[in-house]
């Protein structure tokens, strides 16, 4: 089984956490009050919290174990224990925040209805509520590799059907080992983390080989970044990738 489908498999395993962590996040909005945000909305943060610590322990504790089960079928031997990585308060308490701001009144001389806002809003803390439990996960495997001797580093696996900001940075296919890389990610993200160790190397799945042939094509005559990422995007949509 090659390093692609076991990441593919561990990115499933996550997954199934985030469909949990969805349905718990859902229960929670009961708590926001509609005219009594000043009060409920603060109970719903400390709550959200709590729920995504929890996953968070769960996310990690399976992204070990994968480090561990990739680092044996790597024949790495020597002793080695993987350290579960958390979220930060403050991480949590501000992208939970973000979610929630404009429950409040903005500006605007006409803001949107609060139905609305209030289902934007939903929709925001489901997406950082997976990111922040995620990020956790995906920096337990990122974090053992720059700890493990036995360890070269990390690469990206991306699905089929990402969008194309997860495909393009799914494209350099490189092994990262610096500490100042980090995982680039968005909300509602599936992209997962594959630790690589000394005599492996990763091979991309057969869609990145093929995002890989769509990008050459679409970019051949495009200057500049921004240019290439959005030829590469239509070249995306026109293949139906």
């Amino acid at each position: 089984m090659s390093l692609a489908t076991r990441a593919a498999e561990q990115q499933r395993t996550q997954q199934g956490l985030m469909v949990l962590l969805a349905q718990e996040m859902a229960a929670l909005w009961q708590i926001i009050t509609l005219g009594e945000f000043a009060r409920t909305v603060p109970e719903w943060q400390a709550a959200a919290i709590v729920v995504c610590q929890r996953y968070a322990l769960a996310a990690t504790t399976a992204a070990a174990d994968y480090y561990d089960t990739e680092r044996e079928a790597a024949g790495a031997v020597s002793p080695f224990t993987v350290e579960l990585a958390d979220i930060p308060p403050e991480k949590a308490e501000r992208s939970l925040s973000w979610a929630v701001k404009d429950l409040w009144i903005p500006e605007a001389e006409e803001p949107p209805p609060i139905e609305e806002r209030l289902r934007s809003a939903q929709t925001k803390a489901v997406g950082v509520a997976e990111k922040l439990v995620e990020d956790a996960a995906r920096d337990t495997v990122i974090d053992a590799t720059h700890a493990d001797p036995q360890a070269r580093g990390w690469a990206r696996y991306a699905r089929a059907g990402a969008c194309d900001f997860c495909a393009l940075l799914a494209l350099r296919g490189a092994v990262y080992s610096e500490d100042t890389v980090r995982f680039r990610a968005h909300d509602h993200c599936t992209c997962w983390a594959v630790p690589v160790f000394r005599g492996q190397q990763w091979e991309p799945p057969e869609h990145v080989r093929e995002w890989q042939r769509i990008y050459r094509e679409a970019t051949r005559d495009v200057t500049g970044s921004r240019a290439a990422r959005a030829a590469f995007r239509r070249a995306l949509t026109e293949a139906g990738q």
